[in-house]
């Protein structure tokens, strides 16, 4: 690295930095690692899961304290970083940022001093999920030209959550018989037998109120 001072009429610029290409990464270079995924048989949207998750900057610049960046993740159904796949939130927004430095040390260290919890996508389909880490994901840290925005990203190596879809009830409506006249009228009454069920995996409380509604079709 070089270092030159210019002085120009009326004002001067100091710590002009010139980084040259070749050899190692002469830029931070940011890498994330997952450490480790809660194990839990199932989860539905909306549940929390903890994280352990490790950074490192493999380049050689540091990331001094006070230059922010980011981190995302993404469930996704196969292990391609892609459009089609789920942005995760953090239970707690910070956990989201690192602005406390990070020195081209090629260290790994915890982030946010140790696990923490991300959510379940609310309305996530069914099905069996990477889960993907991305460092840097904003770009706020320039990384160079020689490969260090192309490494940011990590998925486990086989899916770490199993989602399905949340309890709930499914109540179904059978008619078991009508009890009228041949020729009704308007206003005319007459019986009609319904059966309910519930088809879902989540009992109906006892009190709560449930309501029919009878359409006739022409």
């Amino acid at each position: 690295m070089n270092e030159q001072a210019n002085n120009f009429e009326g004002w001067y610029v100091d710590d002009i930095i010139v980084r040259g290409e070749g050899g190692p990464n002469p830029w931070p270079d940011l890498q994330v690692r997952i450490d480790s995924v809660q194990e839990q048989d199932e989860w539905v949207a909306g549940e929390e899961f903890a994280v352990g998750i490790s950074e490192m900057n493999a380049g050689a610049w540091d990331v001094e304290p006070g230059e922010e960046f980011h981190f995302s993740y993404y469930l996704s159904l196969d292990d391609v970083l892609d459009g089609g796949d789920l942005p995760v939130s953090a239970a707690q927004a910070e956990n989201l940022v690192e602005d406390g430095g990070l020195p081209a040390d090629g260290q790994w260290r915890q982030v946010n001093d140790g696990p923490f919890n991300l959510v379940v996508p609310d309305e996530i389909p069914a099905g069996d999920y990477y889960l993907i880490a991305k460092i840097d994901s904003a770009d706020d840290i320039h990384e160079g030209h020689t490969g260090g925005e192309m490494n940011n990203t990590f998925v486990t190596g086989e899916t770490a959550l199993h989602v399905v879809y949340a309890d709930t009830p499914d109540l179904q409506a059978t008619l078991e018989g009508v009890d009228a006249a041949a020729d009704l009228n308007y206003g005319d009454t007459f019986t009609a037998t319904f059966r309910g069920t519930n088809a879902g995996n989540l009992d109906v409380a006892p009190g709560a109120s449930r309501d029919i509604v009878v359409a006739f079709l022409p």
